[in-house]
């Protein structure tokens, strides 16, 4: 068990934005236990705390934000307004809250055109298009007798297929998941621009310009795809994959965004009326996206929408601040699986690829089939819906260990750092950076649906890379190498004939 010293050592804040997060999270070995007999434990022994990574990479946000003065769109009046909502207080249907809106309205004798002008714009879901027949609305601001304008508003309104079944809580949670990503992009990008890390993106791009190399090389020696006329696709695909690199674009569309929105609901509130907060969120959420693309992180993060992947905030910083066997386990590890995306996929459900190989599927999946026998904790799965992610861990890896082998050559034998009773070179150091990508002191645990495995499975299915029994000179009995049947090549010269 970790002592809760070392804990306190790890999570301690570092205000040096030099802080190597990968070399401090060595404090946390095992030092008395086997490598050979379960790596992650080894490296991320049980204990009283969870994610290493997420845990101080959100401290050091904090303390980033905390130095920092409130900015203005933390301080949004439409903001305030969601947050206003009490949902059990309001009825469950817009449509009801907005008739009787209209209703209150006209029996306080208060105008209603623009009450009524506002609710065309929304059925309509046009602030410009001309209203015919039962769209038109504001005529009833004409008609004295509340009770009957408001019943006759409603059964126009309940015409609307949309609009009759849209629910106010529905519609508050899109405001809130909105304003949520929104300031998490802002907050992601003033995090990687406020703490000089560029330097690690630089670092990241040129990881990824170097995988697509030794990928096109391993494409053009794969005998599948040779076999199947494939090659020029395949080539074609990962030729495309690239950075994301706008951030100064969307961090000036996500603040234009939330502008807009919020000029949007005040101009509303100036139309209506003070007491038309309400009122005016369900009116512009019909006017509201249904999705909003998020491609910065301040936590840990990343993603392949191809052909762009990219990263959250620790791996550019660790990319800036650790030794290069570090950054490769850490971050080469990851960028390499993201790359992988594009390249593996479920046969019954691919986007990109039309053809795969399905030996190198199986070899994938009775790798983390054992691993996950041999080392469950609370719980792991092997489903067909992991191949995409399980496929993308062994090829990322054996991509980042390539790059590893291309920098130190021999050399990643020598000692990088000496504690009290290990001493690890490169090598070692490659699979310990890769083991803090998913360090957690609690036991592991899956849903049935997630398509990734448990943190512990993903870490030690990592004995599929040749070097890990080199590294720590495991006996071929070894818990960890009994789970290796053989090696899963899926692309380069040694991949399968057939596909």
């Amino acid at each position: 068990m970790i002592s809760k010293f070392n804990i306190a050592v790890i999570l301690l804040f570092h205000s040096c934005l030099a802080y190597d997060f990968i070399r401090d999270s060595l404090k946390v070995i095992n030092q008395d236990s086997d490598p050979c007999n379960d790596f992650y434990r080894h490296a991320c022994p049980l204990g009283h705390y969870e994610s290493l990574a997420r845990t101080k990479f959100a401290s050091l946000e904090q303390e980033f934000l905390i130095q920092r003065s409130p900015r203005i769109w933390q301080n949004l009046a439409i903001q305030k307004a969601v947050e206003n909502v009490k949902i059990g207080e309001v009825p469950e249907s817009s449509l009801e809250y907005i008739v009787q809106y209209f209703k209150n309205r006209c029996e306080q004798k208060k105008n209603t055109t623009s009450i009524l002008k506002k609710i065309e714009e929304l059925v309509l879901k046009s602030k410009t298009k001309e209203c015919r027949t039962e769209y038109c609305l504001t005529i009833l601001a004409d008609d004295t007798n509340c009770l009957r304008s408001a019943s006759f508003l409603k059964k126009r309104l309940q015409k609307n297929v949309q609009l009759s079944k849209r629910k106010i809580n529905i519609s508050i949670s899109a405001f809130e998941d909105f304003i949520m990503l929104r300031n998490i992009e802002i907050g992601g990008i003033s995090f990687l621009l406020g703490s000089n890390v560029l330097e690690g993106v630089d670092q990241v791009k040129t990881f990824i310009q170097d995988m697509i190399q030794i990928l096109s090389d391993w494409i053009e020696q794969t005998p599948w795809l040779k076999n199947y006329d494939m090659k020029n696709y395949v080539q074609r695909l990962t030729s495309e994959i690239k950075h994301v690199d706008d951030i100064a674009i969307a961090l000036e569309n996500d603040l234009d965004e939330l502008m807009r929105e919020e000029i949007n609901f005040l101009k509303c509130l100036h139309e209506v009326g003070d007491d038309g907060e309400l009122f005016c969120l369900l009116y512009l959420r019909e006017f509201m996206p249904e999705y909003y693309d998020l491609k910065y992180h301040s936590n840990m993060n990343a993603f392949n929408d191809h052909p762009e992947v990219g990263f959250g905030y620790p791996l550019y910083h660790v990319a800036k601040n650790s030794e290069m066997s570090s950054k490769l386990g850490f971050v080469g590890w990851i960028v390499g699986h993201e790359i992988a995306h594009t390249l593996i996929e479920d046969p019954n459900s691919s986007e990109l690829m039309p053809v795969f190989s399905t030996e190198a599927i199986q070899c994938i999946q009775d790798q983390y089939n054992a691993t996950c026998e041999e080392f469950r904790e609370e719980s792991c799965i092997v489903a067909d819906h992991q191949i995409d992610e399980n496929g993308a861990d062994v090829l990322g890896a054996q991509l980042a260990y390539k790059l590893l082998e291309n920098y130190y050559g021999e050399k990643a034998k020598d000692e990088y750092i000496k504690l009290n009773k290990l001493s690890i070179t490169h090598q070692q150091m490659f699979f310990y950076a890769a083991a803090y990508t998913y360090c957690s002191g609690q036991k592991n645990a899956v849903y049935l649906g997630d398509p990734h495995n448990a943190g512990n499975v993903r870490i030690n299915a990592l004995a599929q890379l040749p070097a890990f029994q080199e590294a720590f000179q495991c006996k071929p009995d070894s818990r960890m190498m009994k789970t290796v049947k053989k090696q899963c090549n899926i692309y380069g010269k040694d991949a399968p004939n057939q596909r």
